[in-house]
């Protein structure tokens, strides 16, 4: 039995109850692979949701090396959690608005649920420069602070890399069961691999609701938002920098969620969020080495009639498309000059 919320509400009313039966299973049964640092995408096929053989959204791709390559990353609002098919995620409308320009252009939709901006640094270093890309918009903010206690955004960056994902995607916590949780998980998934019960799956349970998240609590304090900038700041430098010693152009966005655009709430959308209103966009541009920021907070103002949120990130289709728009006013210069 799957319980998914999104299909009773107003931005689902068009599908009818079987159809979003359908849909809330596929979306429920996305498989990742954590075995490594960062979660990835196994592929499965469906109705709504497909995940082609490189963990890609979307059908099968042809890498052409003439083809000019654009990989968009982020978390779910990205990947289009709740999205009605694959072509209505923000990446495949931004194809759809580029297909005006007439020229040889792919867009991959590197979503990850999950993700945060470090996830995403390693996710490039490790398998997208395999694809060898032109032009990499990283799309960002929600995760980031809402994960701010889980270990990947505690530890340095050498340090999610010797962790694989389910141990960088716990609750964080500085004291010693923490030291002693990391071997501990690697002898159960050592007996794991063998036997096939899912141990690790299990402790893992057992160790965040009992341990840790009796005393976790998500406080957007000044101290987490300090937290949340220096590591926007010092990951998106990071793929920057490496875009500059592979040949691929980068550009940063700071993602609208619920409650940064000036836009009237609707009678079904959640409380707003003040999460990614009081960042200092000044300090994350000045400090960042990269040239391309873009803060789409507020891409929704004077939005007030239409549905856009099914919570306080994940948006409809409507909101996807808004997205994709302003995405084309962004690159379509630098697609033209390239």
């Amino acid at each position: 039995n799957y319980d998914c919320e999104f299909s009773s509400h107003a931005i689902f009313d068009k599908f009818s109850q079987t159809e979003k039966n359908l849909m809330c299973k596929e979306y429920s049964s996305i498989i990742y692979d954590q075995s490594t640092p960062i979660k990835l995408l196994n592929p499965q096929q469906g109705e709504y949701v497909n995940i082609n053989s490189d963990g890609f959204r979307g059908a099968s791709l042809d890498f052409k090396s003439d083809s000019y390559k654009i990989f968009i990353l982020g978390g779910s609002s990205l990947f289009g959690h709740v999205s009605s098919s694959d072509e209505t995620t923000i990446p495949a409308l931004l194809e759809k608005e580029i297909q005006v320009l007439k020229l040889d252009i792919k867009i991959i939709n590197a979503g990850i649920p999950y993700s945060t901006t470090i996830d995403e640094r390693y996710y490039i270093e490790h398998h997208i420069l395999d694809y060898d890309p032109d032009l990499i918009i990283m799309y960002d903010g929600w995760n980031d602070i809402w994960h701010i206690n889980e270990t990947k955004s505690n530890v340095s960056y050498e340090e999610l890399s010797l962790n694989n994902a389910v141990l960088n995607n716990q609750q964080h916590t500085k004291s010693i069961l923490y030291k002693i949780s990391r071997e501990v998980f690697y002898l159960f998934e050592s007996i794991n691999y063998k036997t096939g019960l899912g141990i690790t799956y299990i402790l893992y349970d057992v160790w965040n609701y009992a341990v840790i998240s009796p005393n976790y609590s998500l406080e957007i304090s000044n101290e987490n938002l300090l937290k949340f900038e220096n590591n926007i700041i010092t990951n998106w430098s990071e793929v920057c920098k490496l875009g500059e010693l592979n040949g691929f152009q980068t550009v940063n966005i700071i993602q609208p969620i619920l409650g940064t655009s000036n836009k009237n709430l609707n009678i079904d959308d959640p409380l707003e969020s003040n999460y990614l209103k009081n960042i200092d966009m000044e300090q994350i541009s000045s400090a960042s080495s990269c040239d391309n920021i873009v803060d789409l907070r507020d891409v929704f103002n004077g939005i007030d009639e239409e549905q856009i949120y099914f919570d306080k990130g994940h948006m409809s289709d409507l909101g996807n498309e808004i997205i994709a728009e302003k995405l084309f006013e962004l690159i379509s210069p630098m697609l033209l000059e390239k």
